[in-house]
């Protein structure tokens, strides 16, 4: 049976033809593609890219690839890892809710590093792309579906599925067919790691979780390549992957029929239209919160110092990952899942961004978190539903309510538009002015590019005098 799950997938991942997709999916895979670059670019100013980077300096080995925005080259595995590190950082990633996964900011730096290194047109980029994102949702997705659980238990599911996801990408500029794209998926699934609770400490190093997944997914094609073996039972088995990763025990295993529920998604039900799309560097269910607040603010006109108290109703999702948090905050990181924090935010300066998230213990922004309580959601069908917000403000003798039941909340599968533009404001922060709309414009064409390596030679900033 384990055999057979792998022997499906992998023949799909080598059928799949670009020209065969569905125009809706191919154009949420260049939507998907576009933002995870800006976004990934972007985070070259985070403090654990900055980490990454050290690593590379004193590993000081030069080499074909090349690591973004610094410019400097380095072996294949050393700037995967160190961009993944950077795609994944900033924390505006894409998110697929379905499966609490990330594919993007895993898969696309090992893509673009194989593309630098062999002749890679823009189809075949977007080809891998799309097939480590699809197979990645639908394994994680068969997970959660075979056994439920909002928390995704004590595993990391983005950095352990997201080996897998790397590893079918690079399977697929790798030419390795479907055998061979079988084999990488069973060395991804032994290289598979990542724990939660980095999430709930508010702590970071789950971005190095992130670009470990990166990196092991290009080793376990590179393992495929050479024609390592692989037991057959790696997914399936008594001590396999689903059995350690998804707490799930044999007998569960065998009645749901992995490669059968796994089969059928693939090229039929399409994820990546699902992704959604941060336009604040928060986790996901907080993105509606930091919304409601900018309506009130705007809506009635406040100010953080008119404000005298915020009462919020979160749901299960913020609950679990500390949403409900009044600090003090330990870092950064603590402010991406505090809703309290990013509610604050956007209430006392009208936005929410980078310099925000950095400074968290701002005085203007801590004041109102201290005027904040927090309650659940009683209501399962709303407590359940990350979109669901209830925000209460007391200012100047009145009260102010954002409740999702009666407002529109957006649904962040934003549109090529919306993308171009956080894009335009993502790479201006990094690389020089001049680059960023050929960046953009070959990003929305990349269907038509003939060397996606040549594309890398835009991430680098020319100007190098203010890189630390």
């Amino acid at each position: 049976m384990a055999q057979e799950l792998v022997d499906v997938v992998g023949g799909w991942v080598a059928g799949l033809r670009w020209s065969e997709v569905p125009e809706a999916v191919r154009e949420a895979t260049l939507r998907g593609v576009m933002h995870s670059i800006a976004g990934g670019v972007a985070g070259f100013e985070v403090p654990e890219t900055k980490i990454a980077l050290d690593i590379a300096r004193r590993e000081n080995e030069t080499g074909p690839c090349t690591i973004y925005v610094h410019g400097r080259k380095a072996p294949i595995t050393t700037a995967i890892f160190t961009n993944s590190v950077m795609f994944c950082a900033l924390e505006q990633q894409e998110m697929h809710v379905g499966s609490a996964t990330h594919p993007l900011e895993i898969i696309v730096p090992v893509a673009l590093a194989l593309a630098e290194r062999h002749p890679t047109t823009g189809v075949e980029f977007l080809e891998a792309v799309l097939a480590g994102t699809e197979v990645m949702i639908a394994f994680a997705t068969a997970g959660l579906e075979c056994k439920p659980q909002i928390s995704g238990g004590s595993c990391l599911g983005a950095a352990v599925y997201g080996a897998i996801g790397s590893a079918v990408a690079a399977a697929r500029l790798l030419r390795l067919g479907g055998e061979g794209s079988a084999l990488a998926l069973l060395h991804a699934a032994n290289f598979a790691s990542g724990l939660n609770e980095s999430n709930l400490a508010g702590m970071t190093e789950y971005h190095f979780a992130l670009a470990n997944a990166s990196r092991s997914g290009y080793l376990a094609a590179q393992l495929a390549a050479s024609g390592a073996e692989a037991a057959p039972g790696t997914f399936e088995g008594a001590s396999g992957f689903y059995h350690r990763f998804a707490e799930i025990n044999t007998d569960e295993i065998a009645a749901y029929d992995f490669p059968r529920q796994i089969g059928r998604r693939l090229g039929r039900d399409w994820a990546i239209p699902e992704n959604l799309y941060k336009p604040y560097p928060v986790h996901f269910y907080n993105l509606p919160f930091v919304d409601g607040a900018r309506v009130l603010r705007t809506r009635h006109r406040l100010s953080g110092r008119d404000i005298d108290a915020v009462r919020l109703t979160i749901n299960h999702w913020c609950e679990w990952c500390n949403g409900g948090d009044l600090g003090p905050y330990k870092g950064r990181e603590a402010t991406r899942a505090a809703t309290t924090f990013a509610v604050a935010a956007m209430l006392a300066r009208g936005r929410f961004g980078l310099e925000e998230a950095e400074h968290y213990d701002a005085e203007d922004i801590t004041k109102l978190v201290k005027r904040t309580s927090v309650g659940v959601f009683v209501d399962t069908n709303r407590a359940d539903d990350w979109r669901s917000v209830r925000i209460e403000i007391d200012s100047r003798g009145k009260e102010f309510v954002f409740d999702s039941s009666v407002e529109t909340v957006p649904d962040y599968r934003l549109s090529m538009a919306e993308i171009r533009k956080i894009a335009h404001a993502a790479l201006s922060r990094t690389l020089d002015p001049g680059n960023v709309p050929l960046v953009l414009d070959a990003l929305a064409a990349m269907d038509r590019v003939d060397d996606v390596g040549a594309i890398t030679t835009l991430l680098v900033r020319l100007d190098t005098s203010a890189l630390v």
